[in-house]
């Protein structure tokens, strides 16, 4: 062989080494340049879940601090009906009673009775007291009525709400 077949060989050879060193230089910055994409879009997904996850616990949160706003509210209203329940309850107790004295006053004085004016008569101040008394039962009603729906309205919201912690 000769010295210029040699170097012919030689600037083969050094040329398929380079060729091999910068394919090999270019595979690499490939390596890295994919590397560096792939780590970047596990980190944004990584920060869009935990963002998620926060974004979630603080809703629910909210929601359970509306829920608990909601049952108290549903408590003070219930605290209410059963005030005017026991108020509706008294009432009641002292009509009877009221009733059964005038009834107690009227089988005493029977003679009394068919003297008086007809203003005096028990039975007409039984009617008075059963017409003031129904009038207070009424307005009591009204009352029990107006929180009873309160008290609807209160457990569909609560009913609302529970779902919507449900999800």
């Amino acid at each position: 062989m000769t010295l210029q077949s040699l170097g012919i060989i030689a600037l083969v050879v050094a040329l398929v080494v380079g060729g091999f060193t910068l394919h090999r230089a270019g595979v690499r910055s490939g390596e890295a340049r994919i590397q560096a994409q792939w780590d970047a879009e596990r980190l944004a997904h990584a920060e869009a879940v935990q963002r998620a996850q926060r974004d979630k616990e603080a809703a629910e949160r909210d929601l359970a601090i509306r829920l608990q706003e909601a049952s108290d509210a549903h408590t003070v209203t219930l605290d209410r009906l059963r005030d005017a329940e026991s108020a509706a309850g008294r009432a009641q107790l002292r009509l009877r009673a009221a009733l059964a004295t005038a009834a107690i006053g009227h089988r005493e004085q029977p003679q009394a009775a068919a003297a008086r004016r007809p203003a005096d008569d028990p039975a007409t101040v039984a009617g008075e007291l059963l017409a003031a008394c129904a009038g207070e039962l009424e307005q009591m009603g009204a009352a029990a009525g107006g929180l009873a729906a309160q008290v609807i309205g209160l457990q569909a919201y609560a009913r609302i709400a529970q779902q919507s912690c449900g999800r």
